[in-house]
């Protein structure tokens, strides 16, 4: 702790202290913990590591709240700093104001991809998600439960869209990351 503080420019006992009093730590203090030690502010308050990712925009939101994929010969990519615990990551760009106000033009939304969510509902359920269905249907929608066993009731962010009851998912990727992005002006 001393060898902290004194390498990040602090008084001998700044770790210590910061570690054992009641009283929270100036924030210039912590940055300078944080900066020593080569972490983000985020990192150090919350403990966990972020890593720099490549996702890949698999497709497009053209209208409504389907998703069209990408072509795999120009595939994007987006690079974004995650929690390393991730999995697959992947996202969707919008290109229409259909979900606004939740999502709109110029939007990218990115998760990590849970394969088998009938069997991780609780991670999914309360959440929005870019998903695919056991059908092929490619959406972006907030999943709820259904009273059918192991099946999910997709909620539309549009008022005009029908939600859609009883559905099966191949895979689903709880949202977690939103980009804002300037308007295509498509609508």
């Amino acid at each position: 702790m001393k060898q902290l503080s004194l390498s990040a420019g602090l008084g001998e006992t700044a770790v210590r202290d910061m570690l054992t009093k009641v009283a929270s730590p100036r924030i210039d203090t912590v940055m300078a913990i944080a900066d020593e030690l080569g972490l983000t502010l985020t990192e150090l308050m919350e403990g966990r590591k972020l890593v720099r990712r490549e996702v890949p925009i698999i497709g497009t939101i053209e209208t409504a709240e389907t998703w069209v994929p990408a072509d795999v010969s120009h595939l994007q990519h987006i690079t974004i700093d995650v929690d390393i615990s991730g999995g697959a990551m992947l996202a969707v760009k919008l290109n229409t104001n259909a979900m606004a106000p939740a999502y709109r033009a110029g939007d990218v939304l990115i998760g990590a991809k849970l394969p088998e969510p009938a069997q991780r509902l609780s991670e999914i359920i309360g959440v929005d998600c870019i998903i695919e269905t056991v059908d092929g249907q490619r959406l972006v929608k907030f999943v709820a439960r259904s009273p059918a066993r192991q099946r999910v009731t997709l909620k539309s962010f549009n008022p005009t869209t029908p939600d859609l009851e009883s559905v099966a998912l191949a895979w689903a990727a709880p949202i977690s990351v939103i980009i804002r992005g300037k308007p295509t002006g498509n609508n």
